[in-house]
């Protein structure tokens, strides 16, 4: 066998490289995920207990008491006391638990010491120990986010700190926004406007962005800033405005409060976007005349609105039949196989879509013509 050198890298990880690692070491080990704000590091906790099967203790560090862990009781015929630990920790249920203590870094020194049991093994709350198959996993921010984020070096000898970057905008929309009904014009500007998603530490000196958080600019202002968090936020509020339930001063005035003024402006833009683009059902009832967006960045809400309503075998027949159209006039596609691509990389990431997708021979003979995209 030859011998290999690992690389060594400082870059930080993505989160799917923490979910992997985590679900990896199966509760050997405590890892710590530090990052900047609203990157997604909480949304990881209950994915890691879906895919392992466990029921899933979310615990608010910095809004526990230490009461909470547990209450003292009496026992007569010993005449000792005995910890009774609060049922939220879930150990009346004798199964491996996976718990979540989120923001730990930013909990009271003396929080942070009463719950150091449950980050080494064996796992203990108090005197009781949990399920050995338990998994412990902790949050926090960077200290450069000027957040209130502190641990002792007795603590952090206790964990495996590892930094969580910011998910690129591909990286968004793949793993949660379609996953979680984000509207697609947010998506839309998320793939067009990528700078929504760089961090303030890629940022050379001089350089500012307006639209993400800055501790240089948003400690104790009460400037709203993007994050993925925070764009969450912001699709809900579009998504009322669609369904006629506020105006678009209301709405505004929401996605200012949500994402900050600049990216309020701009997510405008997009939401105007959609009459540009043909509705659902102008693409089911006549895919070959339904319209045809100019602007790349109505083309690319098109391709992210589809992830939302292709469902049924006929909606895929309809929608490839669109996609793979060509124009009347040119005789050229309507739209490059990339931008096709863009709809199927992120239809494949939901498992229903991707099942009814590629059970169709509309997709296989799309699919046979652009094998050089997927390295096929």
């Amino acid at each position: 066998m030859s011998e290999t050198t690992l690389a060594v890298s400082t870059k930080p990880l993505a989160l799917e490289d923490a979910i992997d690692i985590i679900v990896a070491s199966r509760g050997k080990t405590t890892i710590h995920l530090k990052g900047e704000p609203g990157i997604g590091k909480t949304y990881i906790g209950n994915i890691i207990a879906k895919k392992l099967n466990m029921p899933f203790v979310y615990v608010d560090v910095p809004s526990t008491d230490i009461s909470d862990v547990g209450i003292p009781i009496p026992n007569h015929e010993t005449k000792t006391v005995q910890l009774y630990p609060s049922e939220h920790w879930g150990l009346h249920l004798g199964v491996p638990v996976c718990i979540l203590l989120d923001e730990y870094s930013k909990g009271a020194p003396a929080l942070q010491a009463i719950l150091h049991p449950l980050l080494t093994n064996p796992r203990r709350v108090g005197s009781i120990k949990l399920h050995p198959d338990s998994i412990v996993m902790a949050t926090g921010n960077l200290t450069t986010d000027g957040v209130g984020d502190m641990m002792r070096g007795h603590t952090i000898n206790r964990v495996v700190p590892l930094t969580i970057g910011k998910p690129t905008a591909d990286e968004w929309i793949k793993n949660f926004a379609v996953h979680n009904n984000v509207h697609p014009v947010v998506m839309a500007w998320v793939k067009r406007e990528t700078q929504v998603m760089q961090s303030y530490r890629d940022l050379a000196d001089g350089d500012t962005n307006p639209f993400i958080y800055n501790p240089k600019t948003h400690n104790g202002t009460g400037l709203s800033y993007v994050s993925p968090r925070s764009l969450e936020t912001a699709s809900h509020f579009v998504w009322d405005y669609k369904g006629n339930k506020i105006t678009e001063r209301q709405l505004m005035a929401c996605l200012e409060g949500a994402i900050g003024r600049e990216g309020a402006q701009q997510l405008a833009t997009f939401i105007s976007l959609e009459n540009q683009i043909p509705s659902p059902d102008e693409i089911r009832d006549d895919p070959d005349t339904a319209i045809v967006p100019g602007d790349p960045a109505a083309v690319c809400l098109v391709m992210l609105s589809a992830v939302q309503w292709v469902k049924t075998r006929s909606d895929v027949k309809a929608w490839f039949k669109y996609i793979t159209r060509k124009d009347s006039v040119s005789g050229k596609p309507a739209f490059s196989n990339e931008t096709q691509a863009l709809f199927v990389l992120n239809a494949r990431e939901k498992e229903d879509l991707k099942e009814v997708m590629e059970s169709t021979s509309e997709f296989g003979k799309w699919a046979t013509g652009v094998k050089h995209l997927f390295g096929m």
